[in-house]
């Protein structure tokens, strides 16, 4: 599946805590990406049950999210429907902000994750980290190869086989 954006093995980066600005872009780009769920892929009323996660409450921060942090479906339907657009005014790098925030958010809520800083001799990002295990993920990296191929959808079998993943890493 080429779903890794994680480095084992290599030299671990240097980590260091988000600060209260990434903070709060981490929050506009969840709320960004419930207005745009909203706007372009809404949930349709007629869908079987069970087919949606249930929304998540708080951020990885223990804040109330402005916005409900749209589920996994929500947002494999706003990448298709974003897809499926070929005049589409929506700029490809808000769309992959979004949706890499609200993927690593769902990871840190289910996989035991948290957001750090990421450093390495290939720059600076925004990823998610468990230090007992030395895993470092980088959302918006695992997304941005999807999105720009448009291997889409890919949300929900993309989070299932990273979790699968980092459950067996766990399990060694």
């Amino acid at each position: 599946m080429g779903w890794r954006s994680v480095r084992f093995g290599a030299k671990a980066p240097n980590i260091s805590p988000v600060n209260e600005g990434e903070i709060e872009w981490i929050a506009r780009q969840v709320s960004l990406a419930a207005t745009l769920v909203e706007r372009y892929a809404p949930t349709q009323q007629n869908s079987p049950p069970g087919t949606d996660q249930k929304p998540i409450a708080t951020n990885s921060f223990g804040q109330g999210h402005a916005h409900p942090l749209p589920t996994l479906e929500d947002i494999d339907r706003l990448c298709s429907t974003w897809a499926a657009d070929k005049n589409s005014q929506l700029d490809t790098n808000a769309l992959i902000n979004a949706v890499g925030v609200v993927f690593g958010e769902h990871l840190t809520a289910q996989a035991d994750l948290r957001w750090v800083i990421a450093t390495d001799k290939q720059g600076t990002e925004l990823a998610v980290f468990n230090e007992t295990r030395g895993i470092t993920l980088y959302p918006q990296n695992l997304v941005t190869k999807r999105v720009v191929s448009r291997e889409i959808p890919f949300a929900v079998e993309l989070f299932d086989a990273t979790t699968k993943e980092i459950t067996q890493i766990r399990a060694r």
